[in-house]
């Protein structure tokens, strides 16, 4: 089966965002050299990392329903199910890549 852009895409976000949190170089080229493919985690990871609980600690701060910082609210957003919004996995692989977020001065995660 093959997957779409989007959902590759998505995957890469959810990657990226688990790379930070995790601060492993090697979980970093594991999403930066396979874009297509979902990142595969071993159980001790599975266990230490909560994806949507990074990003209602580092993200929702800003990217609220009541606050809207770029015109986006992530307080809805489901990292166990990204492609339900895949629009905003794309603007979160985007930002993440380029650094940008969380932007300098705020705090993120160790790593």
């Amino acid at each position: 089966m093959m997957i779409g852009l989007r959902s590759a895409v998505t995957f890469g976000a959810i990657g990226m965002l688990l790379a930070i949190t995790a601060g492993s170089g090697r979980l970093l080229e594991t999403a930066a050299a396979s874009d297509t493919a979902p990142l595969s985690l071993g159980s001790e990871a599975s266990q230490t990392l909560n994806e949507n609980d990074v990003i209602q600690e580092y993200c929702v701060r800003c990217h609220s329903d009541r606050r809207l910082r770029g015109n986006l609210s992530l307080e809805s957003f489901d990292a166990d199910q990204p492609h339900l919004q895949g629009d905003v996995a794309e603007k979160m692989v985007v930002k993440l890549r380029a650094g940008m977020m969380p932007p300098p001065g705020v705090a993120r995660p160790a790593g």
